[in-house]
């Protein structure tokens, strides 16, 4: 089978960005490992920085110029096998908040806060979300409608209790991303790290977005839904007015009044 064709986009004068369309695949992401390998071999090529669904080649201008380093890679790319890797199992802990997460580790996917694109954040939690949906029914004690995966939490690792904020990002529904540390996926971490004895009942922790706001939450007691164990959450932070709308009606504005159509 023929690879997906690669879109190329200078990033500078010294850098390439390398980039297959959407969804990303472990195919596509061991095709990626084998051009970086490629590309660390040629001429003028001094970095390379392998994303889930791209790559970005960093280059000496003066050893080679942009054009002849795009045309390396077009004519490398559909010669290349997908590379190999030794596997290991990781475990993904899903936890509901008033939606149902999945929960990892960033570093899973070899992203870091502060440095990885926000496009490589989304698909990596995109194709997490895609595969355990696909892999994993879920159940809600209740609400059969609220059985289902909302979108994944990446988190920076950083789950048991400190006085510093832990960091993450949440994916949700079509992918979008959530601004604020998002209070559901603050209330599904706390007991998540509740269930695993890294925060104690009225224990405060600070959680920062990939924006750089922040919320405080608590685990506030433990409950039972159903079979499965629980807890009260609180979740605190700030809002702020944006703006104000003010409507009005003209005495001889007769739809004004209200219409009904049948």
């Amino acid at each position: 089978m023929s690879p997906a064709p690669l879109r190329l986009h200078s990033l500078g004068e010294a850098a390439l960005l390398c980039e297959l369309p959407a969804p990303a695949t472990l195919a596509q992401q061991q095709r990626i490992w084998t051009l970086a390998a490629e590309a660390m071999q040629w001429r003028g090529v001094q970095e390379v920085l392998p994303g889930m669904n791209n790559l970005s080649l960093l280059f000496d201008p003066a050893q080679i110029d942009v054009v002849e380093l795009e045309m390396q890679v077009l004519s490398a790319w559909p010669q290349l096998a997908a590379a190999g890797i030794q596997g290991r199992q990781i475990e993904i802990p899903v936890a509901y908040g008033g939606a149902f997460y999945a929960l990892a580790d960033c570093h899973q996917f070899g992203l870091e806060f502060g440095s990885s694109r926000v496009r490589d954040f989304v698909d990596a939690a995109t194709a997490l979300t895609e595969r355990l949906k696909a892999e994993f029914p879920l159940s809600h004690p209740d609400h059969a409608d609220l059985a289902f995966l909302y979108g994944t939490i990446l988190t920076d690792g950083h789950d048991a209790f400190s006085g510093e904020a832990t960091k993450n990002v949440c994916v949700f529904a079509d992918a979008e991303v959530d601004r604020s540390p998002t209070g559901s996926g603050v209330t599904a971490r706390l007991a998540a790290m509740h269930a695993k004895g890294e925060i104690e009942i009225g224990q405060t922790r600070t959680f920062e977005s990939i924006a750089g706001s922040r919320f405080s939450g608590a685990v506030v007691r433990t409950a039972k839904t159903g079979p499965h164990d629980a807890i009260i959450a609180r979740v605190g932070g700030r809002a702020y007015y944006s703006g104000r709308t003010e409507f009005i009606v003209e005495p001889d504005d007769e739809l004004g009044r209200g219409f009904l159509l049948r």
